[in-house]
């Protein structure tokens, strides 16, 4: 399932996709197996409020989630408290079945002065993982234009889709990087509507389809230093130098340094350690292949 954030405060989320009637009814009973497991209190069921919300949801178009029905689930999942101690593998299941490869809060992640889980906190922090309604307007208008060219309802959901993660791989890119181009050290003011940075896929998005959304398969970079990485004029060896060197064209590898040069760009610079992680190391490696593969 597909989910995406929706409003300022308080945020919620909205699923990009429709439910199948299989899927609606496998939710559905996985709630009566909650309601049912979680015990009694004053004669009903002490889930009852967590599962009516649920159900309300999930029969709704589109289908949204706020934040009452994540902490619920996480606070019986985590068994908090004397109430929250049974249902705890039914609370799990739901969860997975609309959130699949998604983690619940774990109670220890944040607290209180009291001890006690901040769950404004944690639910800010969860929601990082899910893109954003940011460009509601421009994807309106790619639905729109994409009509006025014949295309089929499933083609258009299929791209719209696409457009919305490539805005969560962005959001990703710009935390992992600091908002910074890593070559220029070029600011991205994260709340700025007109975007500069460009988020640049390491490993291309065709390539491999487990490192699209990946903030560790991206470089921010200035539109300029983008298109010498994205053509693999330029690449990082396994330390994070900078490479430009072409061993084939000496003429080509001149006029990149000299392009480098004019731009202010220090030809010898290294990626900051905290950036450069291992995960990034492993998708420079196929970047450096096709950078060298071109130049050898």
């Amino acid at each position: 399932m597909e989910w995406r954030v929706i409003g300022k405060s308080p945020q919620k989320l909205e699923l990009i996709e429709c439910l199948s009637k299989e899927e609606k009814i496998k939710l559905q009973n996985a709630v009566e197996v909650f309601r049912n497991s979680s015990g009694l209190r004053n004669g009903i069921p002490v889930a009852e409020s967590t599962c009516n919300n649920i159900t309300n949801s999930i029969s709704n178009n589109p289908i949204i989630i706020d934040r009452s029905i994540i902490e619920s689930l996480s606070r019986w999942y985590n068994g908090e408290g004397a109430n929250y101690q049974n249902g705890a593998a039914p609370a799990k299941y739901i969860f997975e079945l609309l959130f699949p490869g998604k983690k619940l809060i774990p109670r220890w992640m944040t607290e209180d002065s009291r001890r006690k889980p901040n769950w404004r906190i944690l639910w800010n922090e969860w929601l990082e993982q899910f893109p954003e309604e940011e460009e509601e307007k421009s994807i309106n208008e790619l639905n729109n234009s994409l009509k006025k060219i014949g295309t089929t309802e499933t083609e258009r959901h299929g791209i719209v889709k696409q457009r919305i993660k490539q805005g969560l791989f962005r959001k990703r890119v710009l935390k992992h990087c600091r908002h910074k181009c890593v070559l220029t050290g070029v600011e991205e003011n994260p709340d700025k509507k007109n975007s500069i940075l460009i988020a640049s896929h390491i490993v291309a998005w065709n390539v491999a389809t487990d490192k699209r959304l990946d903030g560790e398969n991206g470089l921010l970079l200035a539109p300029h230093i983008d298109k010498l990485f994205d053509n693999h004029l330029i690449s990082f060896d396994e330390y994070g130098k900078l490479i430009y060197n072409n061993y084939k064209d000496l003429e080509l590898s001149k006029k990149i340094k000299c392009i480098l040069d004019k731009w202010g760009v220090n030809s010898e610079i290294v990626l900051d350690s905290a950036i450069y992680s291992e995960k990034m190391k492993e998708n420079m490696e196929n970047h450096r292949n096709i950078f060298f593969g071109k130049n050898i």
